[in-house]
């Protein structure tokens, strides 16, 4: 397991990804059912997520706050991310919080409640 207190993270590297709409960062990184966003030892606090990924071999501390649909983050590396790493780090975050995914359509069905209602706890999917 990775122990980020144990290093010395000393290079920032910030960016903001933009998701599109509907997005709701709470609802994607603090996972209701107990799995973690990144990692077991993440904290999500009042609207940030602080936990840790790997570009390649590279440990990367993450800190990530959104006001609406746009994501800041910062990442702090014990060394410096090349170009292609930083795109790699991007891409990883965008891929995370579900950039790429249909969004709308999984929250309206999410919200369908007469789905819901006409299931049973044995009624298969």
């Amino acid at each position: 397991m990775l122990n980020l207190r144990a290093m010395q993270l000393r290079h920032e590297y910030a960016f903001t990804v933009t998701i599109p709409e509907p997005f709701d960062f709470p609802l994607t990184v603090s996972k209701p059912a107990g799995w973690p966003w990144s990692t077991r030892k993440e904290i999500f606090d009042d609207g940030t997520l602080w936990t840790g990924v790997r570009v390649g071999d590279i440990p990367s501390g993450l800190v990530m706050a959104a006001h609406k649909n746009r994501v800041r983050v910062r990442a702090f590396t014990a060394a410096l991310l090349a170009k292609e790493a930083k795109c790699d780090l991007r891409d990883i975050v965008r891929a995370g919080l579900g950039a790429d995914e249909d969004l709308a359509g999984f929250y309206a069905f999410a919200q369908d409640a007469r789905y819901w209602e006409k299931r049973s706890p044995t009624t298969p999917a």
